[in-house]
Formats: C-alpha cells, structure tokens, sequence
C-alpha cells in the first residue's frame, strides 16, 4: 500500500511537470512532440488506474457488508467486482505496455546521442573510412 501511494505522489508530481511544460512551450509547441503525446497517455492511464483501484474497494467493502449481514451464508453477486477486475488489469497492460514504449524512446535517443559523440572521434582515426561511410 506504501509504494502504490508513493507512485501516486511521483505520478502527480510528474503531471505538474507536464502541465508545467505546456506553460512554458505552449499547447501546440507541447503536442509537436511525439514524447509528450506518450507522457500525457501514460500519466492519463494511471490517473484511471488509480480511480478505477478506490473505486473497486468500494465495491469490496460493499461485498463484505451484503455477506455480514447475510451472516456470512447465501449467495452475493459478485459480477461487477470482477468485471471491475478485469478492468484494472487491462489498465495494467496498458500502462505496462506505455511504460515499454517509454524506455524504449529513452534507450533509443540514449543509444543516438552516443552514437553522434562517437562517430566525430573515430572519423580522426579512421578518415578513409568515415568518408567512405558518409
């Protein structure tokens, strides 16, 4: 419960981070950025996670009350609490799947940016080649 509410916090603060962003760049300067479109998706999907997650232990504490009362004998419908289920883990995938599409822009503009800062240097060992090659 600790780290679901501390991702909650580091999920705020990351979307006053974006709507700091806009501020400064402008909402059409902030959308021309693919990045941003993906940053704005995953904070959305957590944001529904999150409310999607309250909502559920509503739901539960509702199961838990009709079974009291009942005594703990008879039948209670439980339909809606697993298509809540289903629903939560669906937002998992999704953001899961962001998540992955969001390490893998980070490790591609890492892994370029290197490659520009080694190219310069190997082009004054090898200048044949990287002519050659360019």
């Amino acid at each position: 419960m600790v780290c679901q509410l501390l991702f909650l916090v580091l999920s705020l603060l990351q979307l006053c981070r974006q709507v700091y962003a806009v501020g400064e760049q402008g909402l059409m300067g902030y959308w021309r950025t693919p990045c941003n479109w993906l940053e704005v998706s995953l904070l959305t999907g957590y944001l529904v996670y999150y409310m999607y997650y309250i909502y559920r232990s509503v739901i539960v504490l509702e199961v838990v009350e009709l079974l009291h009362k009942h005594s703990y004998r008879g039948h209670v419908d439980v339909s809606l609490l697993a298509t809540w289920e289903q629903c939560i883990r669906s937002l998992r995938g999704i953001t899961l799947f962001l998540l992955t599409m969001k390490s893998v822009t980070a490790l591609r503009v890492t892994s370029s940016d290197s490659l520009h800062q080694t190219l310069p240097s190997k082009a004054h060992r090898y200048p044949e080649h990287y002519n050659a090659v360019m």
